[in-house]
């Protein structure tokens, strides 16, 4: 665990907040000095606050990236059936878990291996297992919900008057939308 991780909780916050408000890193130093002092802390090295700099950095960029391919795919499939984006969304979320796997938040052990804690692991086995069963239930409503307004409108076509054959193919036609 770095320095800038085991600061105090109010010092750390301090730190993220000059960090993503642009102040120079020098002047970051100067200005958490004292607040490290009254908290009974050491000053933080120079080195030590560039490297969360530049790990931070790089988060705000992945994330920024992330963004920008989420409006990209939600722009494509903007028009998409619900289902269909939700299985869209699922697969991105896999894939960034996937990433996310293989960063492990770029700890690494003497071996240059990445270092992936098991409790991440199990976090990441159960969000995708609730992604694949909130999936199954959104395909299994979205079907209901086909099958309800196919019925619909296959009685109200009778009722107009329209054959028995051509309501059935109605029918059959807002059903089959969903496969």
């Amino acid at each position: 665990m770095s320095r800038v991780q085991q600061l105090p909780v109010a010092i750390k916050k301090r730190l993220d907040e000059l960090l993503v408000g642009g102040v120079p890193q020098k002047d970051i130093l100067r200005q958490l000095e004292p607040l490290l002092i009254d908290a009974g802390e050491q000053p933080l090295s120079a080195a030590g606050l560039n490297r969360y700099a530049t790990r931070m950095e790089s988060l705000g960029r992945r994330i920024r990236e992330s963004r920008e391919v989420a409006e990209v795919w939600t722009a494509k499939f903007g028009e998409a059936p619900a289902g269909e984006l939700g299985q869209h969304i699922i697969n991105m979320l896999r894939t960034m878990a996937f990433e996310f796997t293989l960063s492990a938040d770029g700890q690494t052990d003497d071996e240059g291996n990445p270092v992936i804690n098991p409790t991440v692991i199990n976090d990441l086995a159960l969000a995708v297992q609730r992604m694949e069963r909130a999936a199954e239930m959104s395909t299994r409503r979205e079907k209901e919900l086909r099958q309800a307004y196919a019925a619909k409108a296959e009685t109200a076509a009778r009722q107009r008057g329209i054959s028995n054959d051509t309501a059935a193919a109605i029918r059959q036609a807002i059903e089959g939308a969903a496969t």
